[in-house]
């Protein structure tokens, strides 16, 4: 088989192996705003993977026994910003009776942290430690646009602002309260070639190859 053949063969067995890029990014809720105190940190992680076509997963799992609450009037359990303020809805959830508050970008207090512009909640909207629910929790986003990076926007107004900030019930002081995280997530970060761009270099690689026979020819 010719060279060149074997070339093209090649990038095209890259392009058809290759699967849509899954950028993964972890936040880390390292800062405690409960009241009394949430124990040892860390707290939990927060794992957002994107799905493509406009969807992103968030797991959440909590550290030490720690659950998900919903202490405020109203209140948040998971609040967060989104830099392109895009229309977001709550596409399922693992655990039962979790809502968004709105949609549309709005004000959303989490002591401690500031204000967000989203708001997720537990519990059925029930209020207090007595309605606390175990996770993991694993939920699906859908918003025009909406990927992995969309959420390095911080709180507004918090001491320090925030990501993200969880309510939860301490598995080891039994308070309640907020913690979160201001340190920007780790992951991939998009590394993941798509299709498309596998094929491009399929392509250079071939032309190199044709490129290099000619001079020998010569």
């Amino acid at each position: 088989m010719k060279r060149s053949a074997l070339l093209t063969l090649t990038c095209l067995a890259f392009v058809l192996m290759a699967s849509p890029a899954r950028a993964t990014v972890i936040y880390t809720l390292t800062i405690d705003h409960c009241t009394g105190g949430c124990g040892t940190s860390p707290f939990g992680t927060i794992t957002i993977n994107n799905n493509g076509a406009n969807s992103v997963t968030i797991d959440i799992a909590l550290n030490n026994g720690n659950q998900f609450v919903q202490t405020g009037q109203p209140g948040s359990t998971v609040a967060f910003n989104s830099l392109d303020n895009q229309t977001i809805s709550l596409f399922s959830s693992s655990l039962p009776g979790w809502s968004i508050d709105t949609p549309s970008p709005g004000s959303y207090m989490a002591d401690g942290f500031g204000t967000f512009q989203y708001s997720l909640n537990c519990c059925n909207s029930m209020q207090g430690g007595g309605n606390a629910q175990t996770g993991p929790v694993h939920l699906v986003l859908n918003g025009t646009g909406l990927d992995e990076t969309d959420f390095a926007e911080l709180s507004t107004g918090g001491s320090p602002s925030a990501f993200f900030a969880v309510d939860i019930l301490s598995g080891q002081t039994g308070f309640t309260g907020f913690v979160g995280t201001n340190t920007p997530g780790t992951g991939t970060g998009g590394s993941v070639p798509e299709p498309a761009t596998m094929l491009l270099v399929g392509l250079g690689v071939t032309a190199a190859g044709r490129r290099m026979r000619r001079r020998r020819a010569a």
